[in-house]
């Protein structure tokens, strides 16, 4: 292939690459306030009680475990009951607001039954029993007003662990669609264009987690670790730093990008990045919002906890990836090859429920009982599974199509099988982690241990993908060839005994 060839062929997988990534980037919703997002919890809000703690907290004695923040769950007094002589005379929904002290009422209607054995309604009025209304006042001095004192100090850190608490259901009710961000440097700022930012300028991913023992909640690191990234998405490329001074900044926090409490690190690079943004910002370590927004670039430290829907910045760093990698090359991959120049052999397989088309191109003839090109299908197979097989042996791909309960996903599993069986490698993808957890339930159990699965970012995904990894470990340590080469051996000759008596079965139908 001529150079000339190359260069065109790599000028236009680059245009397509930044074409898709522009596309995804003009599909994004900007941000720029705070207040769009689901739930956000600043950790200024946390207080120094016994069992709490916060990672930005200065002078705190440091966690040897990976604990951003951690709060207990609140011991709150019980409202007391009223005597008993009360009962109807208050409102109970009274007894919970501790805005207005509860009172009693001066009429009350009751249901009485008459002497004729109807059923009346009768008005009471308090002031004919004078020995309930001082029952009530004294129960409101002795009982009610100390707990309503106790309960309004613990009444903020209920609150804040309700808020933490429904944020961590929300993150698991949402699933993979979310994401839970420790959000840093808080920036205020009005615009050339008069449009008004409010948003924290690093990322951090986080995991909040929840001891159904305790009640205890602490937050955390995501499950691949911190990982900080500058956020840009709500500013105009032309209000960006100089692009030699944010890579550098965003290399030094790239380098670091663990640890967001390391105030050596992290508050350096949020200054220099704020510094470098406009000649009037301005850059404070407090952990609280900054006061107002002005022409002014105005940036506090002031992290936050945030749930917030998943933005495509995933997208648009593995397109940038791609670029960057077309650009060093020196050939385009022929996978990539294919989008470019329109050509494609793929061809397309259906399942059962769709209508079938005929193979004309005839190579391997692939079934269960043919020596040279046998089909190691675990599952119950059919016409159609061997017929992908077939098109795989002349193609680099076959798109399997077929409407919902069809055996979509048990073809899969089969060809999986297949494929590893045969020495080969795979790679299995989807769209949400649900659909590889399907095929992952119809693995059989020799094979799971075997597979490296990453179904999510949740703490389960991250366990099992560290227990596949023991096992292909160990079952690599353990390998005996001899011993294995025997197993397969008699494998065979036990397939060769079933093939035998099905040709036998085969000529005695036929006969």
């Amino acid at each position: 292939m001529s150079q000339a060839v190359i260069d065109e062929d790599k000028d236009r997988s680059i245009r397509l690459f930044t074409y898709l990534k522009e596309l995804v980037r003009l599909r994004s919703k900007i941000i720029r306030d705070i207040s769009a997002y689901d739930e956000t919890l600043w950790l200024h809000q946390i207080s120094h009680e016994k069992g709490w703690y916060s990672g930005h907290w200065e002078g705190e004695e440091e966690r040897t475990d990976d604990t951003w923040v951690e709060i207990k769950k609140p011991k709150v007094p019980k409202c007391p009951t009223p005597p008993l002589i009360c009962e109807g005379w208050y409102s109970k929904g009274e007894l919970f607001s501790t805005e207005d002290t509860p009172s009693i009422q001066k009429i009350r209607h009751v249901t009485v039954k008459a002497e004729t054995g109807e059923i009346e309604t009768e008005t009471q009025e308090i002031e004919e029993h004078p020995e309930i209304e001082q029952a009530w006042n004294g129960y409101l001095e002795k009982e009610w007003l100390p707990w309503r004192q106790d309960y309004e100090k613990v009444r903020p850190l209920q609150d804040l662990y309700s808020k933490l608490f429904r944020m961590y259901q929300l993150s698991n009710k949402l699933g993979e669609s979310y994401e839970t961000v420790l959000g840093l440097g808080f920036l205020v700022w009005k615009n050339l264009q008069g449009q008004e930012i409010r948003r924290h300028i690093i990322g951090a991913q986080a995991r909040i987690e929840f001891d159904s023992n305790t009640g205890g909640i602490s937050i955390k690191p995501g499950t691949d670790g911190a990982r900080m990234i500058f956020e840009n998405d709500m500013l105009d490329p032309s209000e960006l730093p100089p692009h030699e001074e944010l890579q550098a900044i965003e290399t030094s926090l790239k380098e670091n990008s663990e640890d967001p409490w390391d105030s050596s690190i992290v508050h350096a690079v949020i200054r220099s990045w704020i510094h470098a943004l406009n000649a009037d910002s301005v850059f404070s370590s407090s952990d609280k919002l900054p006061d107002l927004i002005s022409s002014d670039p105005n940036c506090n430290f002031a992290p936050a906890i945030i749930l917030r829907k998943r933005t495509q910045r995933g997208w648009i760093t593995a397109f940038d990836n791609i670029i960057s990698g077309l650009k060093s090359s020196a050939n385009v991959p022929d996978n990539t090859k294919k989008l470019i120049n329109l050509s494609s052999d793929v061809t397309t397989s259906r399942v059962p429920g769709e209508p079938s088309e005929p193979i004309t191109t005839k190579q391997t003839t692939y079934s269960v009982d043919n020596d040279e090109s046998h089909v190691y299908f675990p599952l119950p197979t059919n016409d159609e599974q061997l017929e992908i097989i077939q098109r795989l042996s002349k193609s680099n791909g076959v798109r399997v199509q077929g409407p919902p309960g069809t055996g979509k996903s048990q073809a899969i599993v089969n060809m999986i099988c297949h494929f590893l069986a045969t020495g080969q490698k795979i790679l299995v993808t989807a769209y949400a982690p649900r659909a590889l957890k399907v095929l992952q339930e119809r693995m059989p159990d020799a094979l799971v241990g075997l597979c490296v699965s990453v179904l999510g970012h949740d703490v389960e995904s991250v366990n099992n993908l560290q227990r596949s990894v023991n096992e292909i470990t160990e079952k690599f340590n353990d390998w005996d060839a001899s011993a294995n080469t025997k197993s397969i051996n008699e494998a065979k000759r036990e397939l060769d005994k079933y093939k035998e008596e099905l040709s036998k079965t085969r000529k005695r139908l036929r006969s």
